[in-house]
C-alpha cells in the first residue's frame, strides 16, 4: 500500500514538474479544468489566502507558482495591486492546480496531501499545516473541485504543457 502511494506520488510529482516546465504545447489538448467560474468562486479565494503569498508559491520560480491579487502577476507591472485575476491568470491557476490530480484520486493529489495535517493523511510540506482536515472549508473545495474537473486518472494521456502559460 505505501509503495503504490510513493509511486502514485512520484507519478505525479514528475508529471507536474514536466507540465510546468515543458514549454509550449506541440499540438497536444490543454488539460481540462472544469467550471473555471467554479474555480474562482470556491478554491481561488482559498489557494489566494492559504497558498499564494510572495514568501509560498506566489513566485514565478516555484513550480506551484500562483497568480494572487496584490501578489505575483503575469504583468509585473499589476504585481501590487489588489485587483482581480484577469482570465489567463485564472485559467492557470486552474490547470496548474489540477495537474496535480492527473493519474490519482482528487484526495490523493499532492496539492491536496501536501498542505493537509500528517495526522490527517497529509505528507511533509514546507509551509507546514494549512488544513488540519479533509473537510476543512479550503481542503473540501479544493477536492469537490478537482473531482468536477475531469482531469484525466491516466497521467500518459497528457502531453505537451496541458496547455499552462
Amino acid at each position: 500500500m505505501r509503495t503504490a502511494h510513493v509511486l502514485a506520488l512520484v507519478t505525479v510529482l514528475v508529471t507536474v514538474l514536466a507540465t510546468a516546465c515543458a514549454g509550449p504545447a506541440s499540438g497536444g489538448e490543454p488539460l481540462p479544468v472544469g467550471e473555471l467560474a467554479r474555480f474562482a468562486e470556491e478554491v481561488q479565494p482559498h489557494l489566494t489566502r492559504d497558498c499564494a503569498s510572495g514568501g509560498c508559491h506566489g513566485r514565478a520560480e516555484r513550480p506551484y507558482a500562483l497568480f494572487a491579487p496584490g501578489q505575483y502577476r503575469r504583468d509585473a507591472a499589476r504585481t501590487h495591486l489588489d485587483e482581480p485575476l484577469d482570465a489567463i491568470e485564472l485559467e492557470a491557476n486552474a490547470r496548474r492546480t489540477a495537474a496535480f490530480a492527473i493519474g490519482v484520486a482528487p484526495h490523493d493529489a499532492l496539492v491536496v496531501r501536501k498542505p493537509l495535517a500528517l495526522r490527517r493523511g497529509g505528507v511533509w510540506h514546507g509551509g507546514g499545516e494549512v488544513w488540519t482536515d479533509p473537510d476543512d472549508q479550503g481542503c473540501a473545495a479544493l477536492i469537490a473541485w478537482l473531482a468536477s474537473a475531469e482531469v484525466p486518472r491516466d497521467a500518459a494521456v497528457l502531453g505537451g504543457d496541458g496547455g499552462v502559460p
